[in-house]
């Protein structure tokens, strides 16, 4: 035999010491960058949030100051259709021609439920409020207020406009009476800085943010007007409120494969001209998609030039060791390997010329050696066929043993045999070593060679022991341990003798022993055991068991009497040893 070539131990300890160095550093690194990456976005985030909120509040300002001059427009509006209602004159008609002249200006008339009945604005005409609670209960607080009020621009509830709106309720409450400003007559004094064209902008002029949208309180879009119930999740209109009643900054998370997208909800509070000031909420979201796909194109990159050092540290070690370590470390090898008798090793002739020279006497060494032995392994041939013998010299005595103790209680006979032959079945079908296998052996023809210390007349008698004669029946499992337990051959066998009527429930005998406490080849023979008593004559009981019924109880007292897993095993064994036809099983028990 050649020894290959191997690395001293204290070398690939290095290698490997180098390497995970090499791939923690990496690691470190990666997370470090994450980690500052991921903060930096936050901070980015964080002051484009206060960006925004500015220039909300600077297109606010805008809004606020055209809305000063419009508001005395409208509600002189209100007055004169107050007026016509109170001398009997509002209709449909009387708004149209009160409209003209007013380009940017339309009347309406709700009434009690929040229908419009009167407008200017054909689409609105028989717009039904009712349905929108919100705004229904803004219409209800106008009526019992009484009196006039201005609200800051708003969208329109049916169409994409922003319009500023005034309310005012008759005396009666019959109508509400509401007045609108179409602001768009300002968009060309106010290009860019619009509530339009606000998200729009800050969306093209920001790489991080993938969407910006501005909710006036009711929760409609001031840019599509859809309301955010319409086009959200339930947590997503939950974060919306929260920001709104509580007024501050609320963030939801959503997780999409390795990167995040992030809401941001940021309230806005607009001063307003009457009783109760309005709110905005930005609902800003962004990604960290960008940043993933960063650190990916990072990661690869590293990753192969760490690959590509470890490679070249790999290829260093590898010479290092072929050229320098190994021819050593072989001769080391096989000092070894001969200390321990293997004397066909041999050294490669590697390395300088005194290793070389050593490696070759060496070799010659060991080839004599080798020769010497072939002698001595012709005559092992025979002590190993003369210790067979004896081996089956022990065994055949065991069964004489055995035989004595069939002899000694009547009812039986051939039992033990029967157990060891179920038992060497299921261990054959649970794949024990041959050394379990021999164990079981021993263990399942010997599990009641302690009734040799029981009485005859209680080992034969008919009908139910009594108390202590049933005691004196459970003492033979420590009888039987303590019998072989100095015997060497059969000490394995001892354990298996001791425990075979313990209970996985812990109420067995002679220890009380519970669940996996029991050695593992004693389940195997408690379970074989109880087969063959349930399907054997016994002089305790009138009827022997069918398989069938056998098998059910095994399955009954599982888990409680019995390892259940091993009851399964030995079902299937017993099937695939005799077949699933159970009569023809019978009859082979009947029979055997």
């Amino acid at each position: 035999m050649t020894v290959k070539k191997t690395s001293l131990r204290s070398v690939n300890i290095l290698l490997i010491i180098v390497i995970i160095s090499i791939i923690l550093m990496f690691i470190v690194q990666f997370n470090y960058i994450k980690k500052e990456t991921h903060d930096a976005l936050s901070e980015t985030i964080g002051s484009l949030s206060t960006s925004f909120e500015k220039r909300l509040q600077t297109i606010d300002k805008l809004y606020y100051a055209f809305e000063l001059s419009i508001d005395s427009i409208l509600k002189d509006n209100i007055n004169l259709m107050e007026k016509a209602y109170l001398e009997g004159e509002l209709s449909q008609s009387y708004l149209e021609s009160l409209k003209e002249g007013q380009d940017y200006v339309d009347l309406y008339a709700i009434d009690k439920n929040n229908i419009v009945v009167m407008s200017t604005y054909e689409p609105d005409l028989l717009l039904d409020f009712s349905s929108e609670v919100e705004f229904s209960s803004f219409l209800d607080n106008v009526r019992d207020d009484g009196s006039y009020f201005s609200e800051r621009v708003l969208i329109s509830n049916v169409f994409n406009d922003i319009k500023k709106y005034v309310y005012f309720s008759t005396f009666d409450d019959r109508y509400i009476l509401e007045a609108s400003y179409d602001m768009s007559s300002f968009e060309d004094f106010l290009a860019s800085d619009s509530f339009g064209e606000f998200s729009t902008n800050i969306i093209m002029n920001n790489d991080y943010i993938s969407d910006l949208v501005v909710y006036n309180n009711y929760g409609d879009d001031l840019e599509s007007n859809i309301p955010i119930h319409d086009n959200s999740d339930a947590e997503k209109v939950k974060a919306f409120k929260k920001a709104l009643d509580e007024n501050i900054d609320v963030i939801y998370t959503v997780q999409q494969n390795d990167y995040e997208i992030i809401t941001k909800y940021i309230p806005y509070t607009i001063e307003s001209f009457d009783f109760s000031d309005s709110k905005y909420v930005l609902e800003l979201t962004y990604s960290t998609e960008p940043i993933s796909t960063s650190l990916k194109e990072w990661f690869i990159k590293q990753s192969l030039f760490v690959l590509l050092l470890i490679m070249v540290i790999i290829v260093f070690f590898v010479y290092y060791n072929y050229f320098l370590v190994a021819p050593i470390n072989n001769m080391l090898i096989a000092f070894d390997e001969v200390n321990s008798n293997n004397f066909s090793v041999r050294i490669p002739a590697k390395g300088n010329s005194e290793i070389k020279k050593a490696s070759l006497s060496f070799n010659k060494m060991a080839a004599n050696i080798e020769i010497l032995l072939v002698d001595v392994k012709l005559n092992e041939k025979k002590l190993i066929k003369a210790f067979d013998k004896v081996e089956t010299g022990y065994f055949e005595t065991v069964r004489a043993l055995v035989n004595s103790i069939d002899a000694k209680d009547n009812y039986t006979s051939t039992h033990c045999e029967h157990v060891m032959k179920l038992s060497i079945m299921l261990g054959e079908y649970l794949l024990l070593s041959e050394k379990e296998l021999e164990s079981i052996r021993y263990g399942s023809l010997l599990h009641d060679i302690g009734k040799i210390g029981i009485e005859d007349q209680i080992l034969n008698k008919p009908g139910v022991f009594t108390d202590e004669e049933y005691t004196k029946i459970k003492e033979h499992p420590q009888i039987g341990y303590d019998i072989v337990k100095n015997i060497n051959f059969l000490s394995s066998a001892s354990n298996i003798i001791l425990s075979h009527h313990e209970r996985i429930d812990g109420t067995g005998y002679p220890n009380g022993l519970k669940g996996n406490q029991t050695p593992y080849l004693a389940r195997i023979i408690a379970i074989t055991d109880a087969f063959d008593a349930m399907t054997s004559q016994r002089i305790y009981k009138e009827k022997i068991m069918t398989v069938t019924e056998a098998f059910s109880e095994l399955t009954r007292c599982s888990g409680t009497q019995f390892d259940k897993a091993l009851v399964n095993a030995f079902i299937e064994s017993y099937c695939d040893k005799y077949g699933d036809d159970l009569n023809y099983i019978a009859n082979i028990i009947e029979n055997r």
